[in-house]
């Protein structure tokens, strides 16, 4: 249970970028097995794994809207960039 209160820690700049390659792989799923466009899809994925974070920082109740907004744009910036790239190939 440590690794998954380590993985969730919102200090740590792997939980977005590993968040943000689970949102790419969601969204691109939905997308093209159901037609979902991509960036609404990823934007609603960020906000549900931002969350999670969320529900596992210890903080000050002022510092946890902070730590949301800045990890759902680092999540949702890696999720986009790499769809981008993605799709440019």
């Amino acid at each position: 249970m440590s690794e998954i209160k380590d993985f969730l820690n919102p200090n740590s700049m792997l939980t977005p970028g590993i968040a943000g390659g689970i949102t790419m792989m969601i969204a691109n799923s939905l997308w093209v097995n159901f037609d979902f466009p991509p960036k609404y899809t990823a934007i609603v994925m960020c906000l549900l794994l931002g969350l999670m974070v969320l529900a596992e920082l210890k903080a000050p109740i002022w510092q946890k809207p902070v730590y949301y907004i800045i990890n759902v744009l680092i999540i949702f910036s890696v999720s986009a960039g790499s769809n981008v790239v993605y799709c440019l190939r």
